[in-house]
């Protein structure tokens, strides 16, 4: 039996408020996705809730910081990498 939605949207903004490193990439590793425009725009909604609803100001700070400075499109070429086992291959985003 699936998780409903509610389940699945608060578990991501746990994880999103919980996470050390919560930026695209990490939270495409976490759900897995398997269509680009919905994990691109599931990123973005579940940051904003997780900015809205964390009531620790340290965390909502890094929140908040890392929707300033993390450009979700740069990152985007690494679901490109999600094959049928839905797992993502080590990318370098240094050249």
């Amino acid at each position: 039996m699936k998780p409903s939605r509610k389940k699945m949207k608060q578990r991501n903004i746990d994880w999103m408020i919980e996470c050390n490193n919560p930026t695209p990439i990490e939270f495409f590793r976490f759900i897995q996705p398997t269509h680009k425009a919905r994990a691109i725009e599931k990123y973005g909604k579940i940051l904003d809730e997780a900015i809205r609803l964390c009531k620790a100001p340290d965390k909502q700070s890094k929140l908040k910081n890392i929707k300033e400075t993390v450009n979700v499109h740069d990152q985007m070429f690494c679901l490109k990498h999600i094959g049928k086992s839905n797992t993502l291959t080590s990318v370098s985003f240094f050249h």
